[in-house]
């Protein structure tokens, strides 16, 4: 063989190669895909598996989906810091806010992960919206979550030790034992206004998501991102019940002589917020259009 030929047949190789490794390297994509507008009043429904940190179980077979496009982005793009999705939402124009779609999709037969799902739904929103959008660090104020006194946690966050299960499952009890509890953000209003929050089986970063998305009850707390400055590591189970702190104040009790946020978060658990400097991280949106015609 002349060394010309050689040379076309192992660069056609190499191409050939090439080609297959990106192939296999392309992002999933539903087998076939649905976008339609709904109604303002149409129920918001299929939405579940999209919950914050991915409790929930991965969903199988025809996903049917409605709703307004942010919590769809924030899936498709991993956003689940509730102060970040605010940020990215008031980035949108007023129709991507509002509008309301149902999206009907079907993923490839054969069994998919959460991160498979996701990335399908981001491949259809840069499809049908030409969603293009990117993350951006920057050093911001935020809340720092520490130990309020060194090597010790309050009553009220132990380690998890007892199985939970993934929100919205049912599992299977033997006669008489309780069922077990669900897994992450548990939220209950209680006589007098108190606010009763479960957290269970989290990780401390975890918990500094689940209390931003908290923002709306915390006298505005919210508004800058709570980061972990505990050193706690593991997983852990935790329960708070606070009055809603209305005048956004560092006050033990307000005038119900309730602890508000700040100290419940003390004397229950043992932690204490402060302000600081941070890295966070944001989700910008570039361009987004209304959809394609199907």
């Amino acid at each position: 063989m002349k060394h010309g030929s050689r040379f076309l047949m192992l660069a056609c190789i190499t191409c050939i190669s090439a080609a297959t490794h990106a192939q296999a390297k392309s992002s999933p994509t539903f087998e076939s895909a649905s976008v339609k507008p709904a109604s303002p009043d149409a129920p918001m429904e299929g939405l579940g598996f999209m919950i914050a940190l991915g409790r929930a179980q991965t969903p199988h077979g025809l996903l049917t989906m409605t709703g307004p496009l942010p919590p769809f982005i924030m899936f498709a793009y991993g956003v689940t810091d509730e102060v970040e999705a605010r940020a990215m939402r008031a980035r949108l124009p007023d129709w991507a806010q509002k509008q309301k779609y149902t999206i009907v999709a079907r993923p490839p037969e054969g069994s998919q992960s959460m991160d498979d799902l996701r990335l399908m739904l981001r491949s259809l929103l840069e499809d049908r919206f030409a969603l293009k959008a990117h993350r951006e660090n920057h050093t911001a104020t935020v809340n720092l979550l520490s130990v309020a006194k060194p090597g010790i946690t309050g009553p009220d966050l132990q380690p998890h030790t007892t199985p939970c299960v993934p929100p919205g499952t049912s599992a299977t009890t033997e006669p008489g034992k309780p069922a077990p509890a669900a897994c992450g953000l548990q939220i209950n209003r209680k006589a007098g206004g108190i606010m009763h929050v479960s957290m269970i089986d989290v990780t401390l970063p975890e918990a500094c998501t689940l209390f931003g998305g908290l923002g709306g009850v915390l006298g505005g707390r919210g508004m800058d991102r709570m980061v972990d400055a505990t050193g706690l590591t593991g997983h852990y189970d935790m329960t708070l019940d606070f009055q809603i702190d209305e005048a956004n104040a560092p006050q033990i009790t307000n005038d119900t002589g309730a602890p508000t946020f700040t100290g419940a978060l003390e004397k229950q658990l043992g932690l204490k917020l402060k302000k600081g400097s941070g890295q966070i991280e944001d989700l910008i949106i570039d361009h987004i259009a209304q959809p394609t015609p199907d």
